[in-house]
């Protein structure tokens, strides 16, 4: 079974994968490494990695699918996760392949600004990641609110393709479970 998790930067899809390794022992393979795999070895390519999600995903889509196709062709289970899994791409691979593939998509429509600020940096002082969260509050509040609006994206998008999105914005934790149970079933 491939296992197909996408979404929101920030919403916790590779806290997810790293929990489903754990439990149901399915390896994963998060795009952001693919991304920076392909900057800083192929430069010819042009990934930039400040370009822009969207642009990202487009010019990674060839790559992706190739490795979807070729874990669903040889039988391996894996779960791929990124911001980079776009909808569009996503109902294709469905389209193709059907019940070989499981995928879902978070986000964090509804959340207010302030509190979702709050939130990263309770996050990212507790794991130790210091980063644009610990930039000054207009700053980080204006990424937020990009932040939200990919989320609408990805929901307008999920609801066109009839594909499974999970709204994080009231009770994260309780978000991240449901979408382990779903993947797991």
């Amino acid at each position: 079974m491939l296992y197909l998790l996408g979404g929101s930067p920030r919403v916790g899809k590779s806290t997810i994968a790293k929990q489903f390794l754990s439990e149901a022992g399915i390896p994963y393979f998060g795009l952001d490494y693919l991304k920076m795999g392909l900057a800083r070895g192929l430069p010819e390519y042009g990934v930039d990695p400040n370009g822009g999600d969207l642009a990202i995903a487009k010019q990674l889509w060839p790559v992706v699918k190739g490795m979807a196709v070729t874990y669903i062709e040889n039988g391996e289970d894996c779960l791929l996760e990124g911001t980079y899994l776009l909808p569009e791409y996503v109902a294709e691979l469905h389209e193709e392949f059907g019940d070989s593939i499981r995928s879902c998509f978070m986000g964090y429509c509804e959340i207010n600004t302030s509190e979702k600020v709050r939130n990263l940096r309770e996050y990212g002082a507790a794991s130790g990641e210091l980063d644009w969260t610990s930039n000054d509050d207009d700053e980080a509040r204006q990424r937020v609110e990009f932040l939200k609006s990919f989320s609408v994206y990805v929901k307008t998008e999920c609801d066109k393709y009839g594909l499974m999105y999970f709204e994080s914005s009231s009770d994260h934790q309780d978000s991240m479970a449901t979408v382990l149970r779903f993947l797991g079933k």
